[in-house]
Formats: structure tokens, C-alpha cells, sequence
């Protein structure tokens, strides 16, 4: 419900393991999904991280055993908020309430009209990141995807289809959250 609601107003993909694996190196840990990011989402709600764009072959981020053809490309400007901001679209049946110094951490929702929905809640606010134009990233997807594929297949060892790759285009990072669907 999530995902069919904010995917398509692109905010963001929910991630429910949104922790790197353990396979990374401590530097992606530290930093976790990043702008720019190649990689699947896995069955169990995770990203599986496979390379970063925006970074060189050798940057400790990026794993060591990129094809020779990895191509990066000068990381663009970025729109950073500091919190979390969802806007609704004119035409979406989503709703936003920010709620600021609340004394009580209870809070309630009433779904009125039957309908399915999703409440995501952040608590401690959120540091948003999106690029501000996406555009330039075309050319740059359609002559690399199949180096990225193939790396994902054969040196990776993953079982995707040709859909499968993600490149991150934004993120939400929050510390706590959560969410409901009904």
C-alpha cells in the first residue's frame, strides 16, 4: 500500500531492513544507502547494494571487484531538508499532518472511508537528500545498464532480470520510524 501510494510521488522506496548487509565495507556502513547507489531490492524489503555512480572505481564505498568498464560520472547537485517533507501531489489521496512538540508520543488515526492506506511516522524527524534534476542520468543509465547487469549476474552471482537494478535517486534517513498499513 505503501509503496503503490509514494513510489509513483517519488518518495522514496520503503525499505523494512534498510541496514547494509554485512558483506560492505565499514565506510558504506557508516554512510548506508547513498544518492547515486546501483543495486536490488531483495524479497525481504533490503537493498542490495552493488556500486555507487558518483564514486570512483577505487573509493573504499565501492567494492573491489568492479568490471574494468565501470564508468562514474561527476555527482550532480543535490536538494538536502533536513526533515522530513512530503508533499502531496493536487490529485493524490495523500494526506500530510505534522505534529511539533507534542508532549504525549500517543497519537491515533481514524481511517473513515474504508479505503487501504499507510502511515509512516518519524519521530525524530528526517534528513532528506533528492537530486534536483534527473535528467542527465538518461544517457548515462542506458550506456552503462548492461555493464551494471552484468556485473550484478556474473560477478555477483545474483538471479535478476534486466528490471531489477535500481539507481537511487533520493533518499529519507531517519534513526527511528515506523509504519503501518491497513
Amino acid at each position: 500500500v505503501y509503496i503503490e501510494h509514494m513510489f509513483p510521488l517519488k518518495h522514496s522506496y520503503p525499505l523494512w531492513f534498510p541496514e547494509p548487509d554485512s558483506s560492505h565495507s565499514v565506510e558504506y556502513h557508516r554512510k548506508g544507502v547513498l544518492v547515486g547507489d546501483v543495486g536490488v531490492i531483495t524479497s525481504d524489503g533490503g537493498f542490495d547494494y552493488l556500486l555507487n555512480i558518483w564514486l570512483e572505481a577505487q573509493d573504499p564505498i565501492n567494492p573491489d571487484d568492479l568490471l574494468e568498464d565501470f564508468n562514474s560520472l561527476p555527482r550532480p547537485a543535490q536538494r538536502i531538508i533536513p526533515r522530513a517533507a512530503f508533499v502531496p501531489g493536487p490529485n493524490s489521496k495523500i494526506s500530510v499532518l505534522y505534529l511539533h512538540n507534542c508532549l504525549s508520543r500517543d497519537i491515533s488515526f481514524i481511517c473513515k472511508d474504508g479505503c487501504n492506506g499507510a502511515i509512516l511516522s518519524m519521530p525524530d524527524g528526517a534528513y532528506k537528500e533528492d537530486l534536483r534534476n534527473e535528467m542527465h542520468l538518461k544517457e548515462f543509465i542506458a550506456e552503462n545498464a548492461f555493464s551494471w547487469y552484468r556485473y550484478a549476474k556474473i560477478t555477483c552471482g545474483l538471479n535478476l532480470d534486466r528490471h531489477s537494478l535500481y539507481v537511487v535517486t533520493g533518499n529519507t534517513k531517519s534513526k527511528t520510524w515506523g509504519i503501518v498499513t491497513f
